[in-house]
């Protein structure tokens, strides 16, 4: 997952050939409101996937029955809950992320000379408001 986000990165950034600066920004803790609102949406789609998987799994008996072969399953689900500030996964990510910017501002030459900001999710706000934010305050100076 690291190398797809770092992967889309330089893609951005060969496309965009930015000249003095570069902001990421990961989502942070979101208002309340929201929140609430995420919470429900999650727990919506752990049921729906977990309803799914059994529902795969009644198929998968039936075809077994009847004695149809089925492909095996190669795919790796990736549960796109962990995608949430105070995780495992958003520590590591920003670890990471952190890293692949400092060493490319060390080795790209793309990236010499650019200011880097990086937001994790540790700074309330998800990461279009904060870049807003800074566009609007930068307008303001």
């Amino acid at each position: 997952m690291f190398n797809n986000i770092f992967e889309y990165t330089d893609y951005i950034i060969n496309l965009t050939k930015p000249k003095k600066l570069i902001y990421v920004a990961i989502d942070g803790v979101a208002p309340r409101a929201k929140m609430n609102h995420q919470r429900g949406r999650r727990f919506r789609a752990g049921l729906d996937s977990q309803q799914a998987e059994l529902r795969k799994e009644e198929l998968k008996k039936e075809f077994q029955a009847k004695g149809i072969e089925l492909p095996k399953d190669n795919k790796v689900h990736f549960d796109s809950n962990i995608i949430t500030p105070g995780t495992e996964f958003m520590q590591k990510l920003s670890d990471n992320l952190k890293d692949y910017l400092a060493r490319r501002l060390e080795t790209d030459i793309y990236w010499q000379g650019l200011t880097i900001i990086f937001s994790d999710s540790s700074v309330p706000g998800e990461g279009e408001h904060k870049i807003l934010e800074f566009i609007r305050t930068q307008r303001g100076k």
